[in-house]
């Protein structure tokens, strides 16, 4: 075929169409009559053959297709057998006709024959599969038929088998008949198995996969554990046992709820995560007591994700402390922390404003606040006073929500028994004795005239007789718990070591043969103060039952309960002990105030819970912070151990527990249907900052060090676009940057080869970065406003974005990057160096406060004890 087209004359000459005339009346009818149709062209020709050739060979092809298939159809089991005298089976199967099936069986004919697999026909042309004893619903990707009614069917199922028989199959088909035959498991498994069963059969379908997707319980499994324990997460994915998704993947699923507290302290997100949790609860769980305690924390700055965490709630300062504020169902274990406060200096009206802001929340929410449990602080007395108008201690206020409602004041129990403890061991006088009016625990009964003596030094002495022996009868009393540190004294285990039953039967028993002169005195108050205990550290209701204690039992009733008729004796006593205006070998006036105090609210929440609420019980133990206190040691566990955590890591360990609660019952939509605002739509009003000429020009004394900044800003850019034409527009050419050796010179000097200079451009980004944040942070009002706000890259970003100039050299390259968002990347790299470097600026400064503090604090004891 050359292309060419050949044109060959006509022998016989044809007249054009309309030479001849035909508008003449009378003409004869060959002159009037068509032309007739020209002649075909050859490919047209060509293309009508081809076209009824394959129309002719598709025809046959069905003709021939319908006459197969009413060969290998078949309608009954007698037309199956009919059918395969001219399609057999394979050798490797044996066919087996019965009057209501036909078998098709695989049989190792070994010394003990086996069957392999089956395939059985039924009179109705159903179909059974079965692998191993194991019916199939898929062989592979092959979804096997309800019924059949053709051989071809029959011998691509027999086909099937076979090849995974003779292991021929793929590994992908091979995994999927073991997820089909898991998939029979599962519903003959018990409920506690089933979980199991699903697990197996997803990581046996993930073997054969490559892009693996997960299910959302195994996603929710595996977030739970990585926020457990990242460490542990790690080594199990690395051991190659399961197949778990990628760390980075979990935080991102986790990143998606917005849970940490953080993220509550505006006012339209006040109480979020709370709020979320109450729709989970059920009615009788709304009734509640609110916690409140302080953490003592590292003051320290911290920058990361892009926010500045560290400062107070009520100061620009690093905070010094953390207001928590937790809630605990009365009628079961919903416990749950709503709100963290970090303080510098907490007075009384902060925290009445504060606590006062959290009730009327939990109110609104639908919760009822009956009691508030906190330490004996004065700053939480001076507080819970402000409720009642003038302000006056009280163990009950009016509701701030609900006038008509009473809440409770009850001050913490286990702070109480440290605070016994630790009076006691104060004592000054000799024998370290505490002097307290009897208490007959027998009848509940006090005399006035009779005083008796309580003395630590029996106790040591106590101690030291029965060290050199492996049985005691004090059992458990150790030296630790007679001669605790300052920091020993807050753990409440060493508390128990000394009010136990066994060390007052010890001093019962030894009173007789050792110069033990107040020990029976000293039992007696042991057991007062056990006793006390028992009754308000009641928290579940089979206690008492396991203890075969009445006292640890709750209280179910207003008369004849002993547990009432001791918190009566008992106030009692302490108002008697109160009247002696003893000065030395006496509680002192704050825990003496407070034991009362506590146990008259008790008295009274359990009558009030009892007759006004109709509860059929009260757990005592419910008023206390001992929650609260477990959960301090969990932040400071999660965060690796130490004991002053910073504020960041509190809303971190906080974030990870909230999520290991929230992740089995919630979806992210439970937190993303209500957005959080936009850090700049909310802050843009609050902050306003101009770029003069000025403030470029006092800058340009460092142009090298923006320079080189800008260098580490363009690096990161380029290597995450992974866009040359980027590149160009935002590095210099080397040998022209190294001739301007001002503004570059910081660069030439520290290059080794692989520093990138940068253009004019993004050294003015990083210099407008520079005087927007040294704006913002100029004076402590400014500073107190920004480190208040909730993303302050995001801020300083958006203000950056404003004052810059138009960039001519900056256009939207080839692979469709825009200049906004170059610009942003840019703005973020620079920020989050100048804002980390802010941070470190504000802890070196605190070092050296504190340091110097000490200096001057270490000089003025010099001063006082030097000879004058």
């Amino acid at each position: 075929m050359t292309g060419r087209v050949l044109e060959v004359s006509l022998k016989v000459p044809r007249l054009r169409s309309g030479s001849v005339p035909t508008l003449f009346p009378g003409c004869p009818s060959y002159l009037s009559k068509d032309d007739p149709s020209p002649r075909e062209c050859p490919e047209t020709k060509k293309m009508r053959r081809e076209a009824a050739d394959l129309a002719r060979a598709i025809a046959e092809s069905e003709a021939s297709y319908r006459d197969e298939e009413t060969k290998c159809c078949f309608s009954s089991l007698f037309e199956l057998m009919e059918c395969l005298k001219s399609a057999p089976v394979p050798n490797e199967w044996i066919v087996i006709h019965r009057t209501n099936c036909a078998l098709f069986l695989n049989i190792v004919d070994e010394s003990m024959p086996m069957l392999r697999s089956s395939v059985t026909v039924f009179s109705d042309l159903s179909i059974s599969v079965c692998f191993h004893g194991t019916k199939l619903s898929r062989i592979g990707d092959y979804v096997v038929p309800g019924s059949i009614g053709n051989v071809n069917v029959l011998s691509a199922i027999l086909s099937r088998l076979q090849s995974i028989l003779d292991e021929k199959c793929s590994s992908e088909g091979l995994c999927d008949v073991v997820v089909s035959l898991l998939e029979q498991l599962e519903p003959d498994a018990i409920d506690s198995k089933k979980r199991i069963s699903r697990f197996l059969r997803e990581q046996v379908a993930l073997l054969g996969k490559q892009r693996l997707e997960y299910s959302s319980e195994s996603m929710v499994v595996a977030c739970i554990l990585h926020t457990i324990s990242p460490h542990a997460y790690k080594f199990l994915r690395g051991s190659g046992f399961f197949a778990m998704p990628h760390p980075s993947t979990c935080r991102n699923v986790c990143s998606s709820f917005h849970l940490s507290p953080d993220t509550e302290s505006a006012s339209e997100n006040f109480l979020r995560y709370i709020k979320h949790r109450f729709k989970q609860l059920q009615p009788h769980e709304s009734a509640v007591v609110l916690m409140v305690d302080e953490i003592h924390i590292q003051p320290f700055f911290d920058f990361k994700g892009g926010k500045i965490s560290g400062a107070a709630g009520n100061s620009e300062e690093a905070a010094t402390s953390a207001h928590v504020f937790m809630v605990q169902s009365m009628l079961s274990s919903f416990r749950k922390v709503v709100h963290i406060l970090p303080a510098r200096t907490m007075n009384a009206h902060s925290l009445h404003a504060v606590l006062k802001n959290v009730i009327i929340g939990l109110e609104e929410i639908g919760f009822k606040v009956l009691a508030v449990v906190s330490d004996n602080n004065a700053i939480n007395r001076k507080a819970l006073s402000m409720f009642s108008d003038p302000p006056k201690p009280s163990i009950v206020y009016p509701n701030p929500k609900d006038a008509t409602r009473p809440m409770f004041y009850v001050v913490d129990s286990v702070h109480l028994l440290k605070c016994i403890r630790n009076n006691w061991i104060n004592q000054k006088n000799l024998g370290t004795n505490l002097y307290f009016p009897m208490f007959d625990l027998s009848n509940n009964s006090v005399h006035p005239d009779c005083i008796q003596r309580a003395s630590f030094k029996d106790l040591r002495e106590l101690h030291k007789l029965e060290a050199s022996q492996l049985l005691k009868y004090s059992y458990r009393l150790s030296s630790k718990a007679l001669n605790p540190s300052n920091f020993e004294r807050q753990n409440v285990k060493l508390v128990l070591q000394i009010f136990n039953a066994f060390v007052a039967e010890a001093l019962d028993h030894h009173w007789n043969f050792h110069a033990l002169w107040h020990a029976k005195e000293t039992a007696n108050f042991i057991r007062i103060v056990l006793r006390w205990w028992k009754i308000v550290n009641v928290k579940t209701t089979h206690k008492g039952h396991h203890h075969r204690d009445v006292y640890e039992e709750p209280v179910s009733c207003l008369n004849g309960d002993p547990k009432l008729e001791f918190l009566d004796a008992f106030v009692t006593w302490l108002d008697l002990w109160e009247s002696y205006k003893h000065d030395n070998g006496v509680l002192t006036r704050e825990t003496q105030s407070a034991l009362r105090h506590s146990a008259y609210a008790i008295l009274e929440f359990t009558k009030y819970c009892l007759v006004e609420l109709r509860y059929k019980y009260v757990l005592l133990g419910k008023l206390q912070t001992d929650g609260l206190e477990n959960r301090f040691g969990q932040y400071r566990q999660m965060a690796g151990g130490h004991y002053h955590i910073s504020i960041r890591q509190l809303y971190e360990s906080e974030g990870r527990i909230r999520l290991q609660n929230t992740l089995p019952i919630m979806s992210s939509d439970d937190f993303i249907d209500e957005a959080l605002p936009s850090a700049t739509a909310t802050n843009q009003q609050a902050f306003r900052v101009t770029v003069k000429p000025e403030d470029l020009d006092s800058l340009s004394t460092r142009v090298a060090l923006f320079a080189y900044v800008g260098g580490f800003c363009t690096n990161s850019v380029v290597k995450t676009l992974k866009c040359n034409y980027c590149q160009e527009n935002l590095v210099a050419d080397s040998c022209d940057a190294e001739r301007d050796g001002d503004a570059n010179s910081l660069i030439a000097s520290l290059n080794r080869g692989g520093l990138k200079f940068p253009n004019a451009c993004v050294v003015t980004v990083v210099m407008h970065t520079e005087v927007v944040v040294a704006k913002l942070l100029q004076n402590e009002k400014n500073a107190g406003c920004f480190l208040q706000a909730r993303n302050h890259r995001c801020i300083v970003q958006q203000l950056v974005k404003e004052s810059l100039p138009a960039f001519e050299e900056l256009v939207t390259c080839a692979n469709g990057h825009e200049p906004d968002l170059v610009i942003n990347m840019l703005t973020k790299c620079a920020t989050n160096v100048l804002l980390n470097n802010y941070c470190k600026e504000r802890n070196d400064a605190s070092a050296v406060a504190k340091a110097d503090a000490k200096a001057v604090a270490k000089a003025r004891k010099l001063k006082t004890v030097a000879p004058k």
